[in-house]
């Protein structure tokens, strides 16, 4: 076999296609959820009125535990462009929440995905 016609092993794949461990899959879920949660509590307690119409529907790795995707779903007649807005402006105090309820050396980073409900 020449050097360009080896195959790389095929490992786990993630829900973003890369390979990573069961390990280190089973870590980035456990991540994933205690953020979910913290984030939940962090709206629901908030003065805003905006935070308050919004709902964490999931976390998710993007690409790695290091960046986290947070999709949010906002009430009925609620602009989903402000609360991202808000939640944009929100991140430095988003981030010290998170990193006072987890166990990492590095709070990871933190992108907002907004969404309308969807009409019934």
């Amino acid at each position: 076999m020449g050097k360009g016609s080896r195959r790389a092993s095929a490992g786990p794949r993630d829900r973003f296609g890369g390979s990573r461990s069961r390990r280190e899959q089973i870590k980035d879920a456990q991540l994933c959820a205690a953020v979910e949660e913290t984030l939940s509590l962090v709206l629901a307690e908030s003065p805003n009125e905006l935070f308050l119409s919004a709902y964490v529907m999931e976390v998710l790795p993007a690409p790695d535990a290091s960046r986290l995707l947070v999709r949010v779903q906002v009430s009925d007649g609620v602009d989903p462009d402000a609360v991202h807005e808000a939640l944009t402006r929100a991140i430095p105090e988003l981030r010290s929440e998170i990193a006072s309820s987890i166990a990492r050396k590095k709070t990871p980073t933190l992108v907002f995905e907004v969404r309308p409900t969807l009409p019934e």
